[in-house]
């Protein structure tokens, strides 16, 4: 890998982790959310306390919002310049002058961690091309995909457990002996909770990251199945390209920790399927 392509990649690493951060914070905002509107639905006595808190929920989900909206820069941002990175290797082609100095100046003045990567970045032994188009494709949404995947399955059993609490809760409430007042804040505090996990972030998480899941197993077995064949032409791949591609847009950046825990043995476990080591 030359100098500038692992410029590209710090930069494309410190965009996403910027991403990461606000996306984070936004999730911490929605969390407050819920908090502040339990203390709220608790304290209704105490006029202070209740009204604080219910104005920090009414503010939190906002604030979420934003962050949100601002996370869709650099995530955007860091998609392109992974995207240049594709093209680059795959076709050979140069990135021109004003794409760098637009790239650079996304994180000018900021101080670039290194990227943590495997030299060679991609593995593939095709020819400049449709091909190796096609494999370099296949090599990101392995990757992709059972990040994703990890991830999914993190959700997913937490919602699990978030669940089976609420339903501990209920049936707790209902055969318990407990003072009048008591049951209608317990009452609230389960709907608000349910519906945090039905309609809000939850929810939304896990929809998004198991459609990236599915997308990128989608253009990994179109693109293995078409790496290699004679007379592939672009054309060929550029829909699975795009398809990918969308889906990385519409999903969150994943979490560096996920990356962090698992790169090396996907990197391993990839490598060996294609006669490479990693180390």
């Amino acid at each position: 890998m030359s100098q500038k392509q692992k410029d590209f990649h710090d930069l494309k690493d410190a965009l996403y982790a910027n991403a990461g951060r606000l996306w984070t914070v936004s999730v911490v905002a929605n969390a407050t959310a819920l908090v502040a509107a339990l203390v709220a639905i608790t304290c209704a006595e105490r006029s202070g306390v209740g009204l604080g808190a219910a104005m920090v929920a009414f503010l939190a989900p906002g604030v979420s919002a934003v962050l949100r909206e601002a996370a869709a820069i650099p995530t955007g941002r860091a998609d392109k310049i992974r995207h240049l990175i594709l093209l680059s290797d795959s076709l050979g082609r140069t990135i021109p002058a004003a794409e760098q100095a637009q790239v650079r100046r996304w994180v000018a003045g900021d101080a670039l961690a290194p990227a943590p990567y495997v030299s060679p970045y991609y593995t593939s032994k095709f020819p400049q091309g449709a091909s190796r188009l096609a494999d370099n494709l296949a090599e990101s949404a392995y990757f992709t995909e059972h990040l994703a995947e990890k991830l999914v399955r993190f959700l997913a059993w937490g919602g699990i457990a978030i669940v089976g609490a609420l339903v501990a809760a209920v049936y707790l409430a209902s055969t318990v002996s407990v003072a009048p007042g008591v049951l209608p804040p317990i009452a609230r505090g389960i709907a608000i909770v349910a519906a945090f996990l039905v309609s809000g972030d939850y929810a939304l998480l896990l929809w998004r990251f198991a459609r990236l899941q599915q997308a990128a197993r989608q253009a990994y077995d179109g693109a293995t199945r078409i790496r290699g064949l004679e007379g592939l032409e672009l054309a060929d791949v550029l829909p699975l390209l795009i398809e990918y591609d969308s889906a990385h847009v519409q999903s969150p950046p994943l979490p560096r920790w996920l990356h962090a825990s698992n790169m090396q043995e996907l990197n391993d476990d990839y490598r060996q399927s294609h006669g490479e080591s990693s180390k």
